[in-house]
């Protein structure tokens, strides 16, 4: 009996950018699929998954880890969103005032 060799587990930082992508409309499953050497309906998976859980959805909770270990988790990826979040308000700011100041 021949066992498939085992698939390289991408990281999860990875797959939740290839999602968010995906979700914004930057690149479609196959372009992201030939990037990433998957197929492209693992990156459909990835979208509903991330539609579904967020970030946190691409996090395996290992028994090892502790719940202060878990709960830190969490709250950076809750502070990773939310900066990405400030970051795009503040470039959209950034190009308002520019606007204002060619018409004036």
């Amino acid at each position: 009996m021949n066992k498939k060799p085992r698939k390289h587990q991408l990281d999860p930082e990875i797959k939740i950018k290839a999602a968010q992508e995906y979700l914004a409309g930057s690149k479609n499953s196959t372009q992201l699929g030939q990037e990433l050497n998957v197929d492209p309906d693992t990156i459909l998976n990835w979208a509903k998954r991330h539609k579904l859980h967020g970030a946190d959805g691409f996090y395996k909770l290992a028994k090892n880890l502790s719940k202060d270990t878990v709960k830190l988790q969490k709250e950076i990826n809750e502070l990773k969103s939310t900066l990405k979040a400030k970051d795009v308000e503040i470039d959209i700011l950034k190009k308002f005032q520019a606007f204002l100041k060619e018409n004036e």
